[in-house]
């Protein structure tokens, strides 16, 4: 595989996982009326997301011999918006919680 395809399906596999986990939580808090317990389920859906997603980048990144530097900063960056992702994750969630519960 190219490396510029690569780079390309990276951030849009990282955009789906998103996607998928934040509708995991929405679900899962829409059904239980439960704003932790739906966090939870959608932390940990999103989390095994990335460990599989980071996992796959790494193997497909050895196999064309991408180099050290453009792995790093693939990964850092993806850990360092993360944070941001969860923060996000929790407002939306409990603007779903409180909307559910009115």
């Amino acid at each position: 595989m190219p490396i510029q395809t690569i780079t390309t399906l990276y951030p849009i596999s990282i955009l789906v996982s998103i996607i998928l986990s934040t509708i995991i939580g929405y679900i899962i808090t829409k059904k239980s009326k439960d704003l932790g317990y739906g966090f939870f389920i959608s932390l940990v859906a999103s989390g095994l997301f990335l460990f599989l997603i980071v996992d796959w980048f790494s193997s497909v990144a050895k196999v064309a011999n991408m180099g050290t530097t453009p792995f790093l900063l693939n990964i850092i960056s993806v850990i360092t918006l993360y944070p941001v992702y969860v923060l996000l994750l929790w407002v939306v969630l409990k603007k779903i919680h409180k909307a559910a519960t009115e």
